[in-house]
């Protein structure tokens, strides 16, 4: 397994099941952005592949919610599983690389994760979800993400602490595809105070989050070490800063870009 491969493998020794119902399940905006890609897949799709699935929640939102029984890919055997253990068709897999045929589904779905792809797999990825989609595409990528650095402890490189490689705006957005027209390019969720939270961490480089696995060297911090970093002791000062923070005036921003593609002429 490679150190980006371990990155997305980690949960800090906390069980699959326990991360996924109090960071995922248990977060209003994940429950809001599964709601709104839903709503965002056209009528009529009757095949669907989720390239890059993560947890299988989209899939499960889509099987629930619009009765559409799709299928995923994911790199990470962990995920695969869990997804499994709830019914969800995902299986090991590549975006880079899909093994399906041309035009094979209805529609593709890959949902924050093209920021996460080096140079190479993420041109070879959009190719193949333009490849295997026979009519509709549907992206959805941080809003015009403005991205901060923490240096590694152990090598001193410089990450991002979401191993995000881009940020897209809305011309990005537009010109993501080729071969694709965009139905709809849309920001959606709404976060507050993000340009100051982005400002704040941009001021913190020397704070490694407990989960993160230096893409570089493979450095991770130790259960008892996490425990005992700033960040963990500093909860209680966090909090006090949230509360200031939320007396002030509230600007929002949007969180996350959702472009729905056609295939042209189709």
């Amino acid at each position: 397994m490679s150190h980006a491969d371990d990155y997305y493998a980690n949960y800090g020794g906390e069980p699959v099941a326990d991360y996924v119902e109090r960071h995922l399940r248990g977060s209003a905006s994940e429950r809001e952005r599964l709601a709104q890609l839903c709503t965002r897949v056209p009528d009529g799709v009757a095949t669907l592949l989720d390239v890059g699935a993560g947890h299988g929640l989209l899939l499960e939102a889509l099987r629930d919610a619009r009765g559409i029984g799709g299928m995923g890919i994911e790199i990470t055997p962990a995920k695969v599983d869990y997804a499994r253990s709830r019914g969800i068709d995902l299986r090991l897999g590549d975006a880079s690389r899909l093994d399906f045929g041309d035009a094979e589904f209805d529609a593709v779905v890959c949902c924050e994760v093209l920021e996460h792809l080096p140079f190479g797999v993420y041109e070879s990825a959009l190719a193949e979800l333009a490849r295997v989609a026979r009519r509709w595409v549907i992206v959805s990528v941080p809003y015009a993400e403005w991205r901060h650095f923490v240096r590694c402890p152990y090598c001193r490189a410089s990450v991002n602490p979401n191993y995000h490689f881009r940020s897209f705006d809305e011309a990005a957005m537009r010109s993501l595809l080729p071969g694709f027209v965009a139905e709809s390019v849309q920001p959606v969720g709404r976060e507050q105070h993000g340009m100051l939270k982005a400002v704040v961490r941009r001021l913190r480089p020397d704070h490694w989050p407990s989960l993160l696995v230096c893409p570089s060297c493979g450095w991770r911090a130790a259960p008892a070490a996490a425990a005992a970093e700033p960040g963990a002791q500093a909860t209680a000062h966090a909090a006090s800063a949230r509360r200031w923070l939320d007396r002030l005036p509230t600007p929002t921003r949007p969180l996350w870009w959702v472009g729905v593609y056609r295939r042209q002429g189709a």
